[in-house]
């Protein structure tokens, strides 16, 4: 396929030839990562496919999509939902990961809650200002109520305590109570994210097994002959604790298709020198005060994602992933999540270590590096990989959240990524009828009825970030 000249702008039919090549199997995956709280196999996926396809659960007599054997995850519990009249074809999939995190302990919650605690305001996201102090707060409270516990226990008998030590110090006896009522909820649900997002000795084994299912369910999406059926595009959606796992699952498979290709025989880089000029620029207009310079500019890096995307796919580098969705992700806080302090978090960015969108630029130029080759016929080829952090160059990242206000109103766990992990990022607030838009962290795929009807509910925007139908990778 002759790739050397011509742009995707100047030449819309050659674009054109060339989507209709990188996506001759006409067949997607979308990959759905549960959040936590103890989740059951299937009871994520099931409700979010028939949100996705309007399917009404009750109706069964002309059904939308076929629940069909599943051998990639190694276990009977998991299914592969298949669409069944969608075009392109797109199968469903969970990763599922709840059995591989063991039950959590008020040791391990509690280690990580100090961690957090013992930050500097400084090393505070905004949006948790208000929270982390209120944390504090009670924390302090506890502290208090329980040494004025025990110097009343200590104190000799025949001594009669003041009337106000006398009814404060019993109450934490009652708050013992109320902990042991609501502690299966804290251990199920704050506990699995203790679990995974605390890098202590006794949760790396668990950590370790949840990222290489997640890895190795990338590789076998890639590999046809294991699934039956050949994918040329595979779209990863994460909720929740479920979004760093996906997130993770990127940085760690990335790595290992970047630098893989077929040798092309006229290997290709307009677009990729098209994108490392809308990193740069998106880079340094993100440090401006200039909002619609920004807008613009993370407006062309969203569609030289999907052109570098094809041009890698053109010159036949293996990677299919072209979307990172997440609802409701943490990573809006991921400087309390992913390192101990502000430096050590721009550190790990600059350093590579955490990926970000656009990708960290060499030199503040380029975030690839020249592949030498030889062809059978013994000729010199030259073409250009990625680096190992450079995923989201070709994988659009949109994240959905709804904005918290009241703590309780809209969802205080998620939030912009953007600010976090790179401009490049597509932060898309939207809103739901559901419960009057109170305590809605796990409602992104329930919606409401007036909800289809809205441009900017949370189901309206999903659909349109997965994209089943292909519409942004036309006109390029």
């Amino acid at each position: 396929m002759n790739t050397r000249h011509g742009t995707f702008k100047k030449r819309p039919g050659k674009a054109s030839n060339d989507i209709k090549s990188a996506f001759a199997a006409n067949r997607q995956a979308v990959v759905v990562i549960h959040g936590v709280g103890n989740q059951r196999p299937m009871d994520t996926l099931r409700p979010f496919v028939d949100a996705v396809l309007n399917v009404d659960p009750a109706c069964d007599h002309d059904p939308k999509y076929y629940s069909t054997p599943e051998n990639l995850s190694g276990t009977f519990e998991l299914r592969r939902l298949q669409s069944r009249s969608s075009r392109p074809r797109t199968d469903y999939f969970e990763l599922y990961w709840q059995h591989l995190v063991p039950t959590a302990t008020w040791q391990r919650i509690y280690a990580w809650l100090t961690l957090l605690l013992s930050r500097r305001p400084s090393d505070v996201p905004p949006s948790l200002h208000i929270l982390w102090k209120f944390s504090w707060g009670i924390a302090v409270a506890v502290i208090i109520l329980l040494v004025m516990t025990i110097v009343a226990w200590l104190l000799p008998a025949s001594w009669a305590p003041p009337t106000w030590l006398a009814k404060w110090s019993g109450l934490p006896l009652g708050l013992s109570v109320v902990l042991l009522l609501i502690q299966g909820l804290i251990l199920n649900y704050v506990g699995d994210a203790a679990i995974y997002l605390s890098p202590e000795p006794r949760n790396i084994q668990a950590r370790q097994a949840v990222r290489e299912a997640g890895v190795s369910l990338i590789e076998r999406l890639h590999q046809g002959e294991e699934t039956g059926h050949t994918y040329d595009r595979i779209v990863i959606v994460g909720h929740s604790l479920g979004s760093v796992i996906g997130y993770d699952m990127l940085t760690y498979a990335w790595p290992r298709f970047n630098e893989s290709h077929e040798r092309p025989e006229r290997p290709t880089r307009e677009s990729l020198q098209e994108a490392e000029v809308a990193a740069k620029n998106l880079w340094k207009t993100a440090s401006q005060a200039d909002d619609q310079g920004l807008l613009q500019a993370k407006q062309e890096w969203a569609r030289t994602t999907r052109r570098l995307w094809l041009e890698q796919r053109i010159n036949r580098f293996p990677w299919l992933v072209t979307d990172f969705i997440t609802l409701g992700s943490p990573l809006a806080h991921s400087l309390m999540l992913l390192a101990r302090n502000k430096a050590e978090f721009n550190r790990k960015k600059v350093q590579r270590e955490l990926p970000t969108s656009p990708p960290q630029l060499e030199k503040g130029r380029s975030f690839s590096y020249p592949k030498g080759y030889k062809l059978d016929d013994g000729s010199q080829r030259t073409t250009f990989a990625l680096h190992h952090a450079a995923v989201f160059a070709v994988v659009r990242w949109t994240n959905l959240f709804f904005p918290a206000r009241f703590i309780l109103k809209g969802d205080l766990i998620g939030g912009a990524v953007g600010d976090a992990l790179g401009p490049g990022i597509i932060d898309v607030p939207v809103r739901t009828e559901t419960r009057g838009g109170w305590l809605v962290h796990t409602c992104y795929w329930q919606p409401h009825k007036l909800d289809r009807d809205d441009s900017r509910s949370s189901i309206t925007r999903l659909v349109a970030a997965l994209d089943i139908a292909r519409k942004t990778f036309r006109g390029m």
